[in-house]
């Protein structure tokens, strides 16, 4: 018989802890792996000092802290392991496992706001109007991100996209987003055109005998990943000559931007990101403001000169 390992039996106690947090927090597939990819993490850390779950205390959590912040994590990363890590503390000291959650005082790191960032309509042009290949993976590349730009779509409700949530004669996708908070969110001309070309003449060509039903499939028929739309957004941002950090979510960005900027209702623009809070949506009246600022110096007659 199998020697049963520390690390097994942390292994064990992080299961029980997603198990629930899946269930009866309702907690998206993506935060369920950031916290997996944290506890898990921990675990062998615990397990490399010989500590089990009833030996932590604050001081060794602090020690374990001061170790990832040595690797140069950014305050938004140390948040999310203090979290995840009293999620799991919290399962245990209510089932009386544990006397005390070690971070139930823990203070989260301050973490300053920033302004999202978004192409111009000139760089997403430059972007969308390059020359694909006229063959099914240049179908599928320009579908992805002539969808991403059209509908302000997450990478994770892009690619876990299935074809029953397209409807071609409605011109519109009905996605499943954080929360599993379904939405319907319209699909322009020129996305509807790509997609329908790419599912009409290309996606065969990635089907495989055990492909599902997403919409974006790769060469082997599995769908495709995060990382995978990654590389597709900056391979053809690179070819595009965009002279910006371009990743997925600044399509999302420049969505909501475009729409602003374009008199589009704020509570539209909630609705269509699907965010839960209209004080989400709202930065991007800041960005808006910003960009008017800018304008305003460099056309404005008057808006440089001295009196």
């Amino acid at each position: 018989m199998k020697q049963t390992t520390a690390i097994d039996r942390w292994n064990e106690k992080i299961e029980k802890v997603l198990a629930y947090l899946a269930i009866e927090k309702s907690h998206s597939v993506n935060t369920q792996l950031l916290y997996q990819q944290v506890l898990e993490k921990f675990a062998f850390w615990a397990a490399s000092q010989q500590l089990s779950l009833q030996k932590i205390q604050i001081c060794h959590v602090e020690q374990f802290l001061r170790e990832e912040n040595k690797k140069g994590l950014s305050q938004s990363s140390i948040k999310i392991i203090i979290i995840a890590l009293r999620h799991f503390f919290q399962f245990y000291k209510d089932r009386n496992e544990i006397k005390e959650n070690p971070l139930y005082k823990k203070e989260l790191p301050s973490i300053q706001s920033r302004l999202p960032q978004f192409l111009t309509k000139k760089e997403i042009e430059k972007i969308l109007n390059l020359e694909f290949p006229d063959n099914p993976l240049g179908w599928r590349d320009k579908a992805i991100l002539e969808l991403l730009y059209s509908s302000g779509l997450r990478v994770s409700e892009l690619i876990s996209l299935k074809l029953e949530a397209y409807s071609p004669e409605r011109s519109q996708i009905r996605v499943c987003g954080k929360g599993n908070k379904e939405r319907a969110i319209p699909v322009g001309k020129c996305a509807k055109e790509a997609l329908d070309k790419y599912i009409l003449k290309g996606r065969d060509f990635f089907v495989k005998k055990k492909s599902g039903g997403e919409i974006f499939l790769s060469r082997i028929g599995k769908p495709l990943t995060r990382s995978r739309i990654r590389q597709l957004v900056i391979q053809y941002a690179n070819q595009a000559g965009v002279d910006k950090r371009v990743y997925p979510h600044l399509f999302r960005h420049t969505f909501a931007s475009h729409l602003l900027e374009n008199g589009a209702n704020l509570r539209i623009i909630q609705e269509l990101l699907g965010h839960a809070n209209i004080a989400t949506t709202q930065i991007y009246t800041h960005v808006n403001l910003k960009y008017l600022k800018e304008i305003h110096q460099r056309c404005h007659p008057r808006a440089n000169e001295k009196i």
